[in-house]
């Protein structure tokens, strides 16, 4: 029986698609980023004022992590707590002016990403690539 290399060729992938972004987010302009605020970020373009605990949910994080990640980006800038109007006992992360303007870079950044990695796969490869990874991750 041949042995399996599946975790050490998608952490080949990761470590890849990190620098990528790093270098992708340095190149414009954006140094106070690093690619773990990806998902934090990309919930709230999409569900904006949400609690740590959706966040967490949303993101496959911890809600410990989120709240670092969450720290992070309040420090920077890019988001902020708010008491919540439904419930005074929590508070939701909102997007600032400055994250909501990250948006179109975000997805660019993340479409130039999609290419650099399928960029020795045929586009049927690809999009088998995407299927099998989803399968893999129980998405």
């Amino acid at each position: 029986m041949a042995i399996n290399f599946i975790a050490q060729q998608a952490g080949r992938i990761v470590a890849h698609a990190n620098r990528f972004l790093v270098s992708e987010l340095r190149r414009r302009g954006v140094t106070d980023i690093v690619p773990s605020h990806g998902d934090i970020l990309n919930y709230l373009l999409r569900h904006d004022g949400a609690t740590s605990t959706d966040i967490a949910v949303g993101s496959h994080r911890t809600k410990p992590t989120v709240t670092v990640l969450v720290d992070k980006l309040i420090a920077a800038g890019y988001v902020e707590r708010r008491r919540s109007t439904k419930d005074r006992r929590e508070t939701e992360v909102w997007l600032t002016e400055k994250g909501r303007a990250l948006e179109p870079m975000f997805y660019e950044v993340s479409e130039a990403l999609s290419e650099e990695i399928a960029r020795n796969l045929t586009p049927e490869e690809t999009l088998t690539l995407e299927l099998l990874l989803k399968k893999a991750a129980g998405a």
